[in-house]
């Protein structure tokens, strides 16, 4: 059966409430809709309430799913089709393709044109010091190479 949307608790008391009067399915579907589907669950499992544990049942675990994004997040340019493959080696669990999109993350610039220009300017105005006119903090880290 198709998914649609569910009758209002005050709808479906007034299908049911119709039946009990005496009146046919027919007399009250002119009145109102989805008689026939109300009259059936009232029938079978007692009330007209949404059930819990309607659905499909989940490919994985809770577990599964951590695993899943712990990997994600440690490579970050892996694509899903090769998350699906990892996947499917060390969970056996196995996904099925149209649940996993290809998609890889776009490349981006290291810097965008701001920050160039602002770099093209620092460097002009410091091109002349020395090392005598920088100053250091404790906490900078300098890299001396010797024999260049």
């Amino acid at each position: 059966m198709p998914k649609t949307k569910e009758l209002c608790e005050a709808t479906k008391a007034a299908i049911l409430a119709l039946l009990e009067v005496g009146m046919s399915e027919r007399q009250a579907a002119e009145k109102l809709t989805s008689v026939n589907y109300t009259k059936k669950k009232q029938a079978q499992h007692g009330t007209t309430k949404l059930l819990a544990g309607c659905g499909r049942k989940r490919l994985s675990t809770p577990r599964d799913n951590h695993a899943l994004i712990c990997s994600c997040v440690r490579n970050h340019h892996q694509t899903s089709r090769d998350l699906k493959n990892e996947w499917a080696l060390w969970r056996s669990v196995t996904c099925l393709a149209r649940h996993t999109e290809s998609h890889r993350a776009q490349k981006k610039p290291f810097i965008n044109e701001r920050q160039r220009k602002a770099r093209l300017l620092f460097a002009g105005d410091h091109k002349d010091w020395t090392i005598t006119c920088r100053t250091f903090t404790e906490k900078t880290r300098v890299c001396v190479l010797y024999g260049m």
